[in-house]
């Protein structure tokens, strides 16, 4: 058996929360590490667990440039950003 992918989840409303947390406990490929992160302990969450994904939501985050710190911190892990309708410039951003 392959090792599980590890996840880290920050911060989501109360239902997408619920949901990713079902989704992946449903995947034995998958493994969520921590949730529910807040963002000024996240950087300080990835250090110490190093997971393979991190999933972000895109409302709570300072800005678009903090996605790219992050990553800059943590080259290892996988930045997913769940975003509702982010505007053409925004997606850029991310980019």
């Amino acid at each position: 058996m392959r090792t599980p992918v590890t996840i880290v989840s920050a911060r989501f409303e109360d239902l997408v929360a619920i949901g990713l947390e079902q989704l992946i406990s449903e995947d034995p490929n998958l493994e969520l590490v921590e949730s529910g992160v807040e963002l000024d302990v996240l950087e300080e969450v990835l250090t110490k667990r190093q997971p393979n994904v991190v999933l972000l939501n895109f409302g709570s985050l300072r800005n678009a440039a903090s996605v790219y710190q992050l990553h800059q911190s943590n080259p290892d892990t996988r930045v997913v950003v769940l975003a509702n309708r982010p505007t053409a410039a925004e997606s850029n951003q991310l980019l």
